[in-house]
């Protein structure tokens, strides 16, 4: 619905207004010598909540801002041998990130003691389009789906407008940590639609 879509464009505003303008929020913190770190997040796929999001209902693990994100979209059609429906031309770019390669930043950034203070960027910088998304998702889970196109002004109304690339910048925690996600699109589809 565009009221959904509203709130994960409003979330997806604040988190990067917050990553921008952290560093002097974290002054006081520093002064109080307390050990604070941010992580802001991309797109995260697959881990222990049932959820419903229109027709998505999926085992997924992911936070409740996200849960209709185009991944578990495509896979549930898809496992039902349902159309899948993109959104506009479908080479729109996005990375998607498997949840155990987030949470292994998260505990990396955590017990590490050269991250205070620090603001981290948590993804995966490999850049996906929608149409090619849909293509592996149908490839991987032996699907008969069809895919089709739906322009954004029937799906949104006037007036929507897209990002047409997203891509998170990890060079901080790649730098400093040495971290990098290890699991590719192939493994989250796999895992999703298990």
């Amino acid at each position: 619905s565009s009221g959904l879509l509203l709130k994960l464009r409003v979330a997806f505003s604040c988190v990067d207004f917050f990553r921008k303008f952290s560093s002097p929020l974290l002054s006081p913190l520093r002064i109080w010598t307390l050990p604070t770190s941010v992580l802001t997040f991309s797109i995260m796929e697959k881990a222990p909540e049932r959820y419903s999001c229109s027709k998505v209902n999926l085992p997924l693990y992911i936070p409740s801002i996200l849960r209709c994100t185009v991944l578990p979209r495509f896979v549930n059609a898809a496992i039902k041998d349902e159309p899948i429906t993109i959104y506009g031309g479908g080479i729109q770019t996005r990375c998607f990130t498997h949840i155990y390669d987030v949470i292994d930043a998260v505990i990396l950034v955590a017990f590490s003691k050269n991250t205070n203070g620090k603001v981290f960027n948590i993804g995966n910088p490999v850049e996906t389009s929608i149409r090619d998304l849909a293509e592996r998702v149908v490839r991987i889970t032996k699907s008969s789906s069809e895919i089709v196109y739906q322009p954004y002004q029937e799906a949104y109304g006037d007036g929507f407008e897209d990002m047409q690339r997203r891509v998170p910048n990890i060079d901080a925690i790649m730098k400093l940590l040495d971290w990098v996600p290890k699991r590719n699109l192939d493994e989250i589809i796999i895992d999703i639609s298990d």
